[in-house]
């Protein structure tokens, strides 16, 4: 047999054994779950409601305190806007009829002016950026 397809296959033991490595030990590579009382914690802010949506969160992000906490929105009636990068299809075509019949609802609710505002940058970052500052 050729050094060559020992190398190969030597590569190829070696890559099985990590897998094997990886997959079978995988308790000592991840990191440990927090204690309950860590997780009671880390969720004393989170609306009880919510709760349900929370399982795991520590798998994919920390849960931080609410910043919107002590928020107050302006008064009514408020500008509802949509900037998208593309409107070149039926489904986003639909999104804005959408977004129009919800404004409109609001509108009559005294809750947004009459007035969806939508932009379209075509696919231009820097054009949709600037459109979306524009909003706000």
């Amino acid at each position: 047999m050729p050094i060559r397809e020992i190398k190969r296959l030597g590569l190829l033991g070696l890559s099985a054994l990590l897998c094997a490595a990886v997959t079978f030990g995988s308790e000592r590579v991840l990191a440990a779950d927090p204690t309950p009382e860590e997780q009671a914690k880390a969720l004393a802010n989170v609306p009880k409601g919510a709760l349900q949506y929370y399982d795991g969160y520590w798998y994919a992000s920390n849960v931080i305190a609410d910043p919107l906490k002590n928020f107050t929105p302006h008064k009514a009636p408020w500008q509802i806007c949509h900037n998208d990068s593309y409107l070149g299809n039926s489904w986003r075509a639909n999104l804005v009829a959408e977004l129009r019949a919800l404004t409109s609802q609001l509108a009559k609710q005294g809750l947004a002016k009459e007035n969806l505002i939508v932009t379209n940058s075509n696919g231009d970052v820097n054009v949709e950026l600037s459109q979306l500052k524009t909003q706000i």
